[in-house]
């Protein structure tokens, strides 16, 4: 599957749950989906350099993350791919929203002091070009804060993990949305994404230098927060 396609092929998928995508993230995660959407901005917050001028939530969604960021930004933008994605957040929020692929970004060179991304990244189809973009839209010494999926450590829990993510959450995703592939791809995606120390070696990569790395709830998810240099 080429870049093109399958960027295409995201959009689809997130567009035909559109609708229920919040509703069905509440329930799924139980709600720990907002004590993770806490961890991230508080983790934010803990950095000295607050108010940010200008700021980006990439792969925003639903904008489930601006009500956060109108807090410490007050110009900011929300970017998606999803178009269906992007009208909802319309209803919501009036900040600048922009439809772009987050791997050809239509913004200048060191344009954010910010970029945020939930559960995005792992969508990239191509990582090492998601991340390029990332850090050529950072002012230098900008921060990018991301909140991932991850992989448990505990060889227990991850057991019990495996089997909820891979049996349970698509069926009860089918129930929900309708949609049964979508939730498929969330459970091979995730389950495939380099986490904690390997993603912190891809971020210094690409010269985003981790700062902070945070795993919730025993990995399932992580925390990152990288500097541009």
């Amino acid at each position: 599957m080429s870049r093109i396609d399958s960027t295409q092929a995201i959009s689809s998928l997130f567009s035909r749950i559109a609708g229920r995508y919040d509703l069905a993230n509440a329930i799924l995660s139980c709600g720990i989906c907002y004590y993770w959407r806490y961890k991230l901005f508080q983790t934010i917050k803990a950095k000295d350099n607050l108010p940010y001028d200008i700021a980006l939530d990439l792969c925003t969604g639903t904008g489930a993350l601006a009500d956060g960021i109108s807090k410490i930004s007050k110009n900011y933008t929300l970017s998606d791919i999803c178009q269906e994605m992007l009208d909802l957040v319309a209803e919501k929020h009036q900040p600048h929203i922009v439809k772009a692929d987050a791997q050809a970004l239509p913004f200048s060179d060191n344009s954010f002091d910010l970029v945020t991304v939930a559960y995005g990244v792992r969508n990239f189809s191509d990582l090492d070009c998601g991340l390029t973009e990332i850090h050529r839209i950072l002012k230098v010494n900008g921060q990018v804060a991301i909140l991932e999926f991850g992989q448990p450590s505990s060889r227990f829990f991850s057991s019990l993990y495996h089997f909820y993510s891979k049996y349970i959450l698509p069926r009860l995703g089918e129930i929900l949305t309708g949609d049964r592939s979508a939730y498929l791809y969330l459970n091979r995606s995730s389950s495939t994404f380099p986490c904690g120390e390997k993603f912190c070696e891809i971020l210094n990569q690409h010269k985003l230098v981790p700062i902070k790395t945070l795993k919730l709830s025993f990995g399932i998810a992580y925390i990152y927060l990288a500097v541009r240099r």
